[in-house]
């Protein structure tokens, strides 16, 4: 028997092309797949203050933006605070203190709230002495909570510097 290939003749370039596109077709669908449903972004940020109309709102808090960059909506449920000693403990998800963040009352949204996709949320919680004290000596993280995760989104509140003046 005498087995011999020559790409001139045994190959059709048809079957090739077909093969190469169904082969990016199949690529494509499983990257929209994984990629379908809500994507959050969150981010965190201490010492904000109300200013507007002359007046500045001495009082300073912890503001929460979350913004839809995925395909479907998906309805907030809560966010928490766990305070954790080290970062064993963390990896091991054992908080020495966990709190629920209720929001004040001039937060411009309250939970649940339903975030669309391409739609932001913007949360505010009263930022106490408390908080900020454990900010500095150990590790902060805040959790969301929405309908489509099993688990919550986690993000790092950084040390908080107190301002000692105001700046405008």
């Amino acid at each position: 028997m005498n087995w011999t290939f020559s790409w001139a003749t045994e190959l059709n370039p048809v079957l090739v092309y077909s093969a190469v596109v169904s082969t990016a077709v199949l690529g494509w669908s499983i990257y929209t797949y994984l990629r379908e449903g809500p994507r959050l972004r969150f981010a965190v940020g201490g010492n904000r203050q109300f200013v507007g109309q002359g007046n500045i709102d001495h009082q300073t808090y912890i503001m929460y933006s979350v913004v839809n960059a995925g395909t479907a909506a998906t309805t907030l449920t809560g966010i928490g605070l766990y305070v954790y000693d080290n970062r064993w403990r963390r990896f091991r998800r054992k908080s020495a203190v966990a709190y629920v963040a209720t929001m004040a009352s001039a937060s411009p949204h309250n939970f649940p709230h339903i975030l669309e996709p391409g739609h932001a949320f913007t949360g505010l919680s009263f930022q106490t002495p408390e908080i900020v004290k454990l900010a500095r000596e150990k590790l902060v993280y805040v959790t969301l909570s929405h309908t489509m995760a099993k688990r919550e989104i986690f993000v790092r509140l950084g040390p908080i510097e107190v301002a000692t003046q105001h700046r405008i």
